[in-house]
């Protein structure tokens, strides 16, 4: 069974000003207890036989920790034998005793996914406030299994290998990518580019660390005729709503996010049944749209259409393709011929056309 996912925006308010933040509107709101009920129980009553995950976002969510508290204790209670996961990414930085406890009280049945850029040092430049060793061991401790949100910004992008393999220090899997809405620059794509093969020869010298997305990706995709229109499940298997309890597609189309007289503009449009709101006709000869992913909300937000992407980033895309064929051939070839399945022959073409599109290119692979 698909999960259905509902974002509820608890508040406005963050404690700190990274560099690379897309909310634009912070402000001093917060939701209220009685909206977030009245949002679950539309959902429960509508789609009782279904999965349901609770993201609290922000802002910072646990600057609204008393509602994190009573909204999960009034669910347990309230539907003891409904399957609901409750999640929250957070920066750390203001865990009080109280909410450790409460957290440690509850880790089975809540989960928290700490936002670090990095090192220590990396996470600084990007955030400007000092993140403890004692924080990240009480991710460690809590969820071991729960990847870390870690975000790429151009200060950070030099250091993009060794901030992973800092987290992965820990133990701890990484779920990292480039900032969106950020400048940039064809420049920076070679010192993205070498990062991730060094991230890739990491990988492949210690198999039994979990990769971060990019390196786990099917290359197959790219084989098939049919093209893949969406991308992520933008108001099909997730919604989002702000701290007054409104309803949009996803996270980056509320108010904090977007200005609410260009919502108005969209808010008619079917975001749920119709995928040609998701389709970028000049990208649909790209040898690699299809495993492509891009950010409809960003895309609105800068230029105006849910469909159209961010032509800049494509360089900084390819590369990881790249990267991904490099890592994936390596891979494969060092099992005996027998050992290999043919799901595996499919991703070794699909590698294959990769390399000889970026050689012909004239883009060097590694």
């Amino acid at each position: 069974m698909k999960r259905f996912c509902l974002m509820l925006t608890i508040t406005n308010q963050c404690n700190l000003k990274c560099i690379y933040c897309y909310e634009g509107s912070k402000d001093l709101r917060r939701m209220h207890i009685s909206t977030a009920q009245r949002i679950i129980r539309e959902r429960i009553k509508l789609h009782g036989n279904e999965d349901l995950e609770i993201d609290f976002h922000g802002g910072e969510p646990f600057m609204n920790f008393q509602l994190i508290r009573e909204l999960c204790e009034w669910c347990w209670n309230e539907f003891p034998s409904y399957t609901i996961k409750f999640f929250a990414t957070t920066n750390g930085t203001i865990l009080t005793q109280e909410v450790k406890e409460w957290l440690t009280e509850n880790k089975k049945r809540f989960a928290a996914a700490l936002s670090l850029d990095g090192t220590l040092e990396m996470n600084y430049q990007n955030r400007g406030t000092r993140l403890s060793e004692d924080t990240i061991r009480f991710f460690c401790d809590l969820w071991p299994e729960q990847p870390v949100k870690m975000t790429v910004s151009k200060e950070t992008l030099s250091g993009f290998a060794e901030g992973v393999k800092y987290i992965h220090s820990y133990g701890l899997k990484v779920n990292a990518n480039l900032a969106y809405g950020l400048e940039w620059e064809n420049t920076q794509v070679e010192t993205y580019r070498n990062e991730l093969f060094k991230l890739a020869d990491f990988y492949l010298q210690n198999p039994d660390v979990e990769t971060i997305p990019i390196f786990s990706k099917h290359l197959t995709p790219i084989l098939e005729k049919d093209i893949i229109v969406r991308h992520c499940g933008t108001g099909k298997n997730m919604m989002a709503f702000d701290v007054e309890g409104n309803a949009y597609p996803c996270q980056m189309f509320i108010p904090n996010t977007l200005d609410k007289k260009r919502w108005n503009d969209i808010s008619n449009l079917d975001f749920e049944n119709e995928d040609s709101l998701y389709d970028d006709v000049s990208c649909k000869k790209c040898l690699i749209h299809n495993i492509c992913p891009t950010c409809y909300g960003n895309n609105f937000i800068e230029r105006g259409s849910i469909g159209k992407r961010d032509k800049r980033l494509c360089p900084f895309i390819m590369a990881e393709k790249e990267a991904l064929s490099y890592y994936r051939i390596k891979q494969i070839l060092r099992k005996d011929v027998a050992e290999i399945s043919q799901e595996e022959y499919l991703e070794l073409a699909a590698a294959k056309r990769i390399i000889t599109h970026t050689e012909t290119n004239n883009c060097s692979i590694g």
